[in-house]
């Protein structure tokens, strides 16, 4: 999805549902934070597990 699709889908909730703008982008904002995290983590989880191999 690129930038002009968003703020369309955004614009479309904003007109059709009622929903405020900030609330919306603050909902894509957390959910973006949300998917970074738990990929930082599961990409942590590896290294630890390749190191803690390598270790023993």
């Amino acid at each position: 999805m690129n930038g002009a699709d968003l703020i369309k889908g955004v614009d479309f909730l904003n007109r059709e549902k009622n929903i405020p703008r900030d609330l919306i982008f603050s909902g894509i904002e957390k959910a973006v934070r949300k998917d970074r995290l738990s990929l930082f983590r599961a990409r942590f989880a590896r290294v630890a597990c390749k190191l803690s191999s390598w270790q023993n």
